[in-house]
């Protein structure tokens, strides 16, 4: 038997050392390296990611390159004065292997988003969580985080089971955008509030992109949705019978529900700042289909309703976006069913940062009730960042940015504090082992609030310089050998 395993580990050792298996090993990595470099210029990092830079097989690679370097190093004993070049080259890229395998398995990749005036410490990562959370009549659960590990478009997603809970993961969309409708709500106890469906279009006069209008939804149950901005106009529904605040002085129309007499009023405001309020009253929702309102706006503008549910439900779904590669695409969404999926509220589509919940009937005419969020995973900062103000150039005469920058404070940490510190899109922020970076900013009115910094944590950064420094070294000092001995 010890025959046998020596013989094994010589033969081992002599495929290690040899030229085939050199060859084997490059012609293999070039392969990988070209395939990843055109699938990250044909779609995106995550994508090259996915199908080559963190699979098995790269991993495989780059662990028979180290193998091979070690061996051929070990192959040169007794070592002499004129293998020192060699043996430093050799060196540096085992360093720089193993400089990589620390950066991509305790290194942090994230990004951090801060409110002028505020400070925060949770960094986002980019991967992707479901928690799910199982609440009893005595408020006690359980309580599970699963990693939904992400997929490009395309690619084939197995099912994530919780049997647990009988829940299953079973649709992902990668790129997913939102898909809302409204419905009527036939359950007096579920939230509900009135919907309208409308078009604002310009009369005969008006130029041609106006006399096609533009239609939009409003809904008083959820405040991303009871006002949204129409053209030039503004147009608000209430969730009650009360109408919501004017915004400005320019053209308005807020609607707004009395349940009791079964009517639709609205507040029609023009430019001028006048206000006339119209009624219209219905005994059957699709009495007001159909119907013009007059505004008094430029260019003869009315205002057409094409649906009123008085009292509405939304339904979320996601579907795979319009662009689904690229630094600015929309996040990915899961779809988590109970069961087969078919008793009512079994099932849910969840964005991400979205959570929802549940309630399932179970065994004895007891119901189930989850809460289901899902979240890019986060860490906390052992110090906390404050963006005291963001400022943004924007190129003359466009609305294009060309440059924007923060001024930061950092607190808390271990360091001495730092203040006023720029951080611009050349000018990163080191502190703490972390390297904060100028990425984007969120656009709020009437100016930018929210600065966003991809933050970077690197602990194989200094082998990976050592390393490249010492493959340089040695380069250098073989050719500068050969050079002396051959003059």
């Amino acid at each position: 038997m010890k025959n046998a395993i020596r013989r094994l580990l010589k033969a081992v050792w002599r495929v290690s050392i040899s030229l085939k298996f050199a060859v084997l090993v490059m012609v293999g990595l070039t392969l990988a390296l070209i395939s990843a470099t055109v699938m990250e210029s044909m779609y995106d990092t995550p994508t090259a990611q996915y199908w080559v830079y963190q699979t098995w097989y790269f991993y495989g690679l780059l662990g028979a390159l180290g193998w091979l370097i070690f061996a051929v190093a070990i192959s040169r004993l007794p070592w002499q004065k004129k293998h020192l070049p060699f043996l430093c080259a050799h060196l540096g890229i085992l360093l720089l292997l193993y400089g990589s395998w620390m950066t991509f398995k305790f290194g942090v990749d994230g990004s951090i988003q801060v409110g002028e005036g505020q400070i925060e410490s949770a960094v986002e990562l980019n991967e992707p969580l479901l928690l799910v959370a199982e609440g009893t009549a005595h408020g006690e659960g359980t309580t599970r985080t699963v990693p939904v590990p992400w997929i490009p478009p395309n690619a084939k997603f197995d099912p994530i089971r919780m049997p647990e809970y009988d829940l299953t993961v079973d649709e992902f969309i990668s790129r997913a955008e939102s898909k809302v409708k409204f419905e009527a709500s036939k359950d007096p106890v579920e939230l509900a509030a009135p919907a309208i469906r409308v078009k604002v279009a310009g009369g005969p006069s008006a130029p041609p992109f106006m006399r096609m209008g533009q239609e939009a939804w409003l809904w008083g149950g959820d405040a991303n949705w009871n006002r949204q901005q129409v053209g030039p106009s503004v147009l608000s529904m209430a969730p009650g019978p009360d109408a919501l605040p004017a915004v400005g002085k320019g053209p308005e129309a807020r609607f707004r529900f009395d349940a009791k007499k079964s009517r639709l009023l609205v507040s029609i405001q023009t430019s001028e700042g006048k206000t006339t309020e119209q009624a219209f009253a219905f005994k059957d929702p699709s009495e007001l289909v159909g119907r013009a309102i007059d505004t008094g706006w430029k260019f003869d503008a009315k205002i057409t309703i094409l649906e009123w549910i008085p009292r509405a439900k939304s339904d979320v779904s996601f579907e795979p976006a319009r662009i689904q590669y690229g630094a600015n695409v929309s996040p990915s969404a899961i779809h988590i069913r109970a069961g087969d999926g078919k008793k009512s509220g079994s099932a849910v589509w969840l964005g991400l940062g979205d959570r929802a919940t549940m309630d399932i009937p179970g065994a004895n005419g007891q119901s189930r009730h989850f809460t289901i969020g899902y979240f890019p995973r986060r860490i906390v900062l052992p110090f906390g960042v404050r963006l005291e103000k963001f400022s943004i150039d924007r190129y003359q005469g466009t609305a294009s940015p060309m440059e924007f920058s923060s001024v930061v404070d950092v607190e808390g940490g271990k360091d001495p504090a730092v203040k006023d510190h720029l951080i611009s899109m050349n000018e990163p922020l080191k502190y703490g082992g972390f390297t904060f970076y100028q990425t984007s900013y969120i656009d709020a009115q009437p100016r930018p609030t929210v600065s966003i910094f991809s933050v970077n944590q690197d602990p194989g950064r200094w082998l990976k310089y050592l390393g490249s420094l010492l493959i340089v070294l040695g380069s250098i000092w073989l050719f500068a050998m050969r050079y002396v001995k051959k003059g």
